[in-house]
């Protein structure tokens, strides 16, 4: 997923409004939070792993499928942040007057993000209602 319009920030420094700083630092604490998911699900990923090569795995099954699931939810929280800084910026750049094609193409990218990380939470809600079976492993990524 692609951050900040890093590109317009790289001019006069007093162009930069306050809410683009804030939308800025928004966009940091997201990606950090995105990177311990991406984490987390190596780590399930490893788990599995294990499992499958018959070694002592690092979570039961069930606290696997807790894991996995509140990291998807995690991860759906955090893209519609991101779907949210991304139309403010939209807001913003129209104040502006700037060309707002890009950020309208975010938005849409976005978008389509958050309808991947909702059939994403809602494979991963299902697995952890049922018994767990090696054919039924999610894809961690989003």
């Amino acid at each position: 997923m692609r951050f900040a319009f890093l590109g317009n920030l790289q001019g006069n420094p007093e162009q930069v409004t306050e809410e683009e700083i804030t939308l800025i630092t928004i966009q940091l604490v997201v990606a950090i939070i995105f990177i311990l998911t991406t984490t987390l699900s190596t780590i399930l990923t490893y788990d599995l792993y294990r499992k499958k090569t018959g070694q002592q795995p690092l979570f039961s099954d069930l606290t696997a499928d807790h894991i996995d699931v509140d990291n998807h939810a995690i991860i759906l929280a955090l893209i519609l942040i991101m779907l949210f800084v991304n139309m403010n910026y939209v807001d913003i750049f129209e104040a502006k007057g700037k060309d707002t094609t890009n950020s309208k193409l975010q938005v849409l990218v976005t978008v389509i993000t958050l309808i991947a990380g909702i059939i994403s939470f809602y494979i991963s809600y299902q697995q952890a209602s049922k018994p767990f079976d090696f054919s039924d492993v999610a894809n961690p990524e989003v």
